[in-house]
């Protein structure tokens, strides 16, 4: 953001709004880094061969469905807390609501399943989490750059949305190579690789946020 956007929004001292320069600022930054996890996904791994046919069925889309609502969370959050004066103390556990709902959905599926273990586990358990938090890296670094020139002034927590932020994006972007469609098995793996960027902003955004 230019210095002169800044401070215009700083004066204004609004509490109630994130200015419309942030969310474009940011949205700037989301769309330059989805572009580069993309192509680390289709040079690293490729879509999965069955693509096409699968957004005709339900699973792939409520997968789908569910990494959009979290990036639509994260998003608005993060947008919160990269400005000065906007309170999002207890906010934040807002990105949980989606998760805490695929969470029942798989216990219910656990219960009622006889083989439990290849639901949960798949045949990816082991790299699926590190898969997204590498195509999360490109997303990582747009986002804590763009959120550098905003002045928060909470480092710790922002850090810790936006890397949950570029993790959601990246899940997403996995979603196109990774074939494992049950509920117990994104619902877990998909939720440690957005935590593993997450917990990353968290530890550097002393360094890499302040301005």
């Amino acid at each position: 953001m230019k210095t002169e956007e800044l401070i215009d929004f700083l004066a204004a001292g609004s509490e109630t709004a994130v200015p419309h320069g942030v969310f474009k600022w940011l949205a700037k930054a989301l769309a330059a880094g989805a572009v580069g996890a993309l192509l680390v996904m289709l040079l690293g791994w490729g879509p999965r061969p069955d693509l096409a046919s699968a957004f005709a069925t339900a699973p792939f889309l409520w997968r789908m469905a569910f990494m959009l609502s979290v990036i639509a969370i994260a998003y608005f959050l993060t947008s919160r807390l990269a400005r000065p004066g906007l309170s999002s103390r207890h906010e934040w556990l807002l990105v949980a609501a989606p998760f805490i709902v695929a969470w029942l959905i798989a216990a219910q599926v656990l219960l009622a399943a006889p083989e439990r273990h290849a639901l949960l586990f798949g045949a990816t358990w082991k790299s699926c989490s590190l898969n997204i938090a590498a195509i999360s890296i490109p997303v990582w670094l747009a986002l804590m750059w763009s959120i550098r020139g905003l002045a928060t002034t909470r480092f710790r927590i922002t850090g810790f949305v936006a890397g949950f932020l570029a993790g959601a994006i990246a899940a997403l972007v996995y979603c196109f190579t990774c074939d494992e469609m049950s509920v117990p098995f994104w619902s877990l793996w998909f939720f440690i690789g957005m935590l593993l960027p997450a917990i990353a902003g968290a530890l550097c955004s002393r360094w890499i946020l302040r301005w």
